[in-house]
Order: structure tokens, then C-alpha cells, then sequence
């Protein structure tokens, strides 16, 4: 009598492995994709701060010329968001007694998340010495 070996997998166990299989792979997809809108939000965070960073180094360098100087608004397209550049002294705290040409220089970001209007603003502090008059 000849007999056959039957080397294949059971319908059981092929469905046994499947089940395992759902039952790990579900909570690794589930955190994949909850991951991937934070990862792009952060993204797109970063890109606007590089953005605000930019516009505020420009317009630092053309304040040093004009102190008046002020950006209106500016809108970069990649990600979505308006700029705008303003500078102002601060007020003389005790804090800040010693250093009487501190300017507070601060890029507003306006951006639309999700049908919500959003705000974000980028500040930094820059020493302006006072300049002494020159004798005529």
C-alpha cells in the first residue's frame, strides 16, 4: 500500500494563524495610525517656525536701519500661514533698568487648522544701545 504524506497546513490551523496574526498586527496599525497626523502636525509646526525664523532674521537686519521698521503681513504657501513682524520697546521693570535699549521684536503666524483659526508667535529680545549725538 502506498501511502500519501499530507505536508500541508489544516483549515484550523490556517485559520488559527490568521486569527493570531489580527490579534497582533491590530493594536500596531491602530498606533501607526494615530502617529501619522501627530508626526505631520509637528511637521508642519516645525516648517512654520523656519518660516517665522526667517522672516524675523530679514527683518532684524532691516531694523538696524530703520527702527520704525515693521512687516505687515506676509503669506507662505508651503505650509499655509501669514506672517507678520512687529518691534517695540519694553517697559523699563527693574528688571531691565541697566539696559535701556532692550527691544522686543515678535513674528505673529496665522494659520487655518482644521476650519479653526489658529495663533502662534515666535519672540525674541534684542539690545539697541542708544546712539550718543554727535557735537556740531
Amino acid at each position: 500500500m502506498i501511502r500519501i504524506k499530507n505536508n500541508g497546513f489544516t483549515l484550523i490551523e490556517v485559520l488559527l494563524a490568521l486569527a493570531l496574526s489580527a490579534l497582533v498586527l491590530t493594536p500596531v496599525l491602530l498606533l501607526l495610525g494615530t502617529n501619522v497626523p501627530a508626526v505631520a502636525r509637528s511637521s508642519y509646526r516645525l516648517a512654520r517656525f523656519l518660516a517665522a525664523k526667517t522672516v524675523l532674521d530679514a527683518s532684524v537686519f532691516k531694523s538696524l536701519y530703520d527702527p520704525q521698521y515693521s512687516l505687515k503681513k506676509v503669506t507662505v504657501t508651503d505650509p499655509q500661514v501669514t506672517l507678520s513682524f512687529k518691534q517695540q520697546a519694553i517697559d523699563q521693570r527693574e528688571e531691565f533698568k541697566a539696559f535701556p535699549g532692550i527691544v522686543k521684536q515678535e513674528v505673529v503666524m496665522e494659520w487655518t487648522d482644521r476650519n479653526k483659526k489658529m495663533t502662534d508667535s515666535l519672540i525674541t529680545f534684542m539690545y539697541r544701545p542708544e546712539q550718543k549725538k554727535k557735537k556740531s
